[in-house]
């Protein structure tokens, strides 16, 4: 199970990693303005690919293997 899920992380932080990288692509200068286009459209198909899956697995993480045991967690409730 422990290999599972530091495949899953490993598996989130690669998504992260794509993510990053796609925030620089969207910032580099291009004066053509198809060219823009082009890019603007591909980015959102990568971003509506990836962020979804990113945060599925990261959320999936913190609930089935959470950082701090749940032995460790007080009852005080965040709101």
């Amino acid at each position: 199970v422990d290999d599972f899920f530091s495949l899953c992380n490993t598996h989130a932080q690669a998504g992260q990693e794509i993510l990053y990288d796609l925030r620089y692509l969207a910032n580099a200068n291009c004066r053509c303005r198809r060219v823009r286009r082009d890019r603007f459209i591909q980015l959102y198909d990568m971003l509506e690919m990836v962020l979804p899956e990113v945060k599925f697995f990261e959320v999936k993480l913190d609930e089935y293997a959470p950082s701090i045991p749940s032995s460790r967690l007080s009852s005080v409730h965040y709101y």
